[in-house]
């Protein structure tokens, strides 16, 4: 009985260590999973963006690179959307090029697994798509 406890207290230690290790790996390679108040500011200037016109949308375009400045490039919403999926999907491509420069993952995909590049082409923003 003594044998049996200990091995399985040593099979749970295992188990325990290899689940920490997991979660790192996850964490080092993988999109960050917080979407903060930055993020959901950056998406919000994004979708302001897409529905502005004139000179309104200039100005939303400035503003949505600006808060994109402050959010994590790398971060997902409980959804799976990267700031690039909506950047993509409202076709504003100076934010796909800001994204880029700061190392947001290009093949990330959302829970109904979709990637940026395919949200471009699906709402038919052709210089979105080319970059």
């Amino acid at each position: 009985p003594v044998v049996a406890g200990s091995v399985e207290r040593g099979a749970g230690d295992i188990l325990e260590r290899l689940r920490a290790l997991q979660l790192d790996a996850a964490q080092l390679d993988g999109p960050a999973r917080h979407w903060g108040s930055a993020e959901a500011a950056a998406r919000q200037a994004l979708e302001v963006f897409a529905h502005a016109d004139g000179e309104e949308r200039h100005e939303a375009q400035h503003a949505a690179l600006r808060a994109l400045e402050a959010a994590t490039p790398t971060a997902i919403d409980s959804e799976g959307f990267a700031l690039l999926h909506y950047a993509a999907m409202y076709g504003h491509t100076d934010a796909i090029a800001a994204l880029v420069r700061r190392k947001a993952h290009l093949n990330v995909r959302t829970s109904l697994h979709e990637t940026p590049l395919q949200l471009a082409a699906y709402y038919r923003h052709d210089e979105a798509f080319a970059l």
